[in-house]
């Protein structure tokens, strides 16, 4: 192990030297003022380990030993004197005078530390700062906590690239305002929690640690905490310094790591006065709901007062149409409410909620508020109700919008478009709100993405099960779905990874495990270059990449986030989903010649038999489990296909004459035709357009509007017309989609046709 001439690199040194007993006098050290040109009195550097003395350093006045004399000409290399704990400092000597030494041992720091000037523009300032990671000023410096790891030596590197220095922890004061960061950002935890100092002890003796530094090593301050047991240098090769954030009564530590061990990079540099970047001014009071509007069980009173009630997207969303209001006053009526003002986020979302616009025009159509707004930091739009900014990429602008001057964001919604647009955040107008539909949090934002994506049960399953996940076939759906998440965890963006967000899921999931923690990292360096043309397959190959470097882990990651959560209680009872011609507007309606003519010769077909009933003819299918003729998607498209229609019965005789009569047997369940939802007191047949009498159908308002997607159909012996749904999977979709669902533990009888 090599040693060298003392460098006394700080004044903590200094002292610690004085205290030694054996140290009193003078004694060389490898300081001079002579620099490499070999013009003295420029600056101060330290020849026996390569580095210039720091300027801070060179202006202290108790690094000196006090002298009225300047220095000659021929005093150009240091000494240190001390004569006792009290009285000591560097001083200058002609560099052949005959004095003591001290060697010591020279821990092997990085001897350059290059700012890569192409990374800021011509006035100085760092470009695409916000890229690098997240900054946070505490006490006198400024942190940069990094979005990327990396070795101990590359962390060096990064910074000294960026013009900063790795982190260093000067003292125990310093170590307790990182530690509040712990305390003040609890419950909005936004970095990571592992990151590498400049810290080593390579080579010194074993845990002769020094933080390096550009202009050289310095000692650590012994009152820093450390991890309970450590530095252990465990299997002896831990020669580096390793930081951490915990979220508990300790806030920060250190540990010692493998320097090739790859850890996010962190630094930090005196405080400057750079202006902030620009945040948009959102509301600063809480969203809080007026109880006064409430029953029990927190129930919003009286509900369909307030508008136009719809759900979808895993969410409900009342299109408020009583009265117009500025944004502000629709901020505060949707928080009153229990909700809040709708953001369109994503590409996904704003799809999402264009079908319901499309799907329930004209009543839909009209400008509506949203939570987005610029106000106080023009061309920075931001989502107040979610506290995020816009992705621009993400968005689709009426032409000519966003405007300037016009700080706040309405929907355009009408003629089939739904576009964005700004306007004076007083004008007044109609305004959207949302709630996520009850359920845990977590499971809650899993449904939101399953529906917009119609992910079934089956396939969620496969995230589970990595084997079979590596092995199937997976969907564009699915891929959507993974990106979905992603984005609603804040762990995906436009073009890949949210680095922080992603990076402190890995630590989550194996915090207590330093080994799987930094397997995860690794893993993230090789799987977060993806980059496909479509953002949902890159969201999938990062994803199967992480499974298959990383399967434990990443499963854990899954376990984490779909999992239990605190429990999300909308402000009302489920909304009752708005029965639609779901057939008719999904299947062409043909009829076929062929089929017709076979069943008029024979009078039945593969399918069914013709039934002539009181001089009226109907078809009714047969019940064949096997062949599928059970499925209204098939049932539908028989009826077309013999030029009819499904039965359609026009009272209540009429519907009680068909489940006695026509069938000539009893059905469980007979497929009726569809009917559409056009409010609470009407519902009329999609193809005759006439209205269902009340008496048709069941009087209890839950099963008359169920909360999911509905069949009209016959049930048992009832009396009524029953509104058939399933709470677990949409049930259109299992119909239209059967290859979806790989069991069918369901499914109708038989159905009537009848002439059209």
């Amino acid at each position: 192990m090599d040693m060298s001439l003392l460098a006394v690199t700080s004044v903590e040194e200094l002292k610690c030297l004085a205290s030694l007993k054996e140290v009193v006098g003078s004694f060389w050290t490898g300081g001079s003022n002579v620099d490499e040109k070999c013009e003295s009195g420029k600056r101060y550097g330290w020849c026996s380990t390569g580095h210039i003395m720091s300027s801070a350093l060179v202006s202290l006045s108790n690094f000196w030993m006090p002298s009225d004399v300047p220095p000659s000409s021929l005093e150009s290399c240091l000494a240190v004197l001390i004569s006792s704990p009290e009285k000591k400092g560097v001083v200058h000597r002609n560099c052949h005078d005959l004095l003591p030494y001290i060697c010591q041992f020279t821990v092997n720091c990085p001897k350059t530390c290059t700012k890569n000037t192409s990374l800021f523009d011509t006035a100085g300032n760092l470009m695409n700062k916000t890229s690098y990671g997240i900054w946070i000023d505490i006490g006198k410096y400024t942190y940069l906590l990094g979005n990327k790891p990396m070795s101990w030596e590359a962390s060096w590197r990064q910074c000294c690239a960026l013009g900063m220095q790795t982190l260093k922890i000067d003292d125990a004061e310093e170590q307790a305002g990182l530690t509040n960061m712990t305390v003040v950002f609890k419950d909005d935890w936004k970095v990571n929690f592992n990151y590498w100092t400049s810290g080593t002890w390579k080579g010194a003796p074993v845990g002769e640690w020094s933080w390096c530094e550009p202009n050289g090593p310095t000692i650590l301050d012994q009152s820093l905490t450390w991890e309970s047991g450590q530095p252990d240098n465990k299997n002896g090769n831990e020669s580096c310094l390793h930081f951490r954030f915990v979220l508990n009564s300790t806030g920060t530590i250190l540990t010692d790591r493998n320097c090739a061990s790859k850890y996010i990079y962190a630094c930090k540099m005196p405080i400057s006065t750079t202006r902030k970047p620009c945040v948009s001014s959102c509301p600063k009071k809480p969203c809080q709901r007026n109880v006064t509007l409430f029953g029990p069980e927190n129930v919003l009173l009286d509900y369909p007062i307030y508008g136009e009630w719809y759900s979808g997207c895993g969410r409900n969303f009342l299109f408020y149409n009583i009265t117009r209001l500025d944004w502000g006053s629709a901020w505060d009526l949707c928080c009153s409410l229990g909700l809040t003002l709708t953001s369109l986020e994503s590409a996904d979302k704003t799809k999402c909620v264009s079908k319901i616009i499309k799907r329930y025009a004209p009543v839909t159509y009209g400008d509506f508020w949203l939570s987005g707004t610029e106000l106080g930091c023009d061309s920075n739009f931001r989502w107040c109700s979610l506290g995020r900014n816009f992705v621009n990429p993400e968005l689709r602008w009426k032409q000519g919008h966003p405007k300037a001057g016009l700080d706040c964001v309405y929907v355009e919604a009408r003629n089939g478009s739904v576009m964005l647009a700004s306007a004076n955040c007083d004008d007044q107008k109609l305004f959207v709100c949302e709630v996520r539909k009850k359920g845990t949090s977590q499971v809650a934002l899993q449904n939101e993405c399953m529906e917009i994506w119609q992910i079934t049960s089956a396939e969620l399953d496969l995230l589970s099960n990595t084997a079979a996940f590596l092995t199937a076939n997976i969907s564009l759906e699915l891929k959507c779905f993974l990106k979905c998440i992603g984005v609603k965890l804040g762990m995906f963006g436009v073009g890949g990874l949210n680095s922080i967000a992603i990076l402190r899921q890995a630590e989550l999931a194996s915090m207590e495990e330093p080994e799987k923690m930094e397997q995860g990292f690794v893993a993230f360096d090789e799987c977060s270059g993806k980059n496909a043309d479509d953002e949902c397959v890159t969201a999938y190959e990062t994803y199967k990449c992480g499974l298959e470097k990383t399967p434990d882990l990443v499963s854990n990651m899954v376990s984490n986030n779909l999992g239990s959560g605190p429990a999300i209680e909308p402000p009302t009872p489920c909304i009752p989903k708005r029965r639609t011609c779901w057939l008719s507007n999904n299947f062409p309606c043909v009829s076929k010649q062929s089929a017709i003519d076979l069943l008029n010769s024979q009078g039945n077909d593969d399918m069914g038999a013709k039934v002539t009933f009181q001089s009226k003819t109907y078809y009714v299918g047969n019940y064949d489990g096997d062949t599928g003729n059970s499925n209204p998607v098939t049932a539908f498209q028989r009826c077309c296909e013999l030029g009819m229609r499904l039965y359609e019965p026009q009272t209540l005789a009429d519907f009680l004459y068909a489940r006695d009569n026509i069938t000539g047997a009893f059905y469980p369940f007979l497929i009726l035709g569809e009917t559409e939802f056009i409010n609470r007191t009407h519902e009329v047949w999609c193809r005759s357009r006439t209205l269902l009498t009340d008496d048709m159908l069941d009087p209890d308002p839950a099963r008359r509007y169920p909360c999911d997607e509905s069949i009209a159909s016959v049930g048992g012996d009832g009396g009524t017309i029953l509104m058939f749904s399933r709470s677990d999977l949409d049930i259109h979709d299992y119909y239209i989609n059967p290859h979806k669902y790989p069991t069918r533990d369901y499914q109708f009888q038989s159905f009537i046709c009848e002439p059209m």
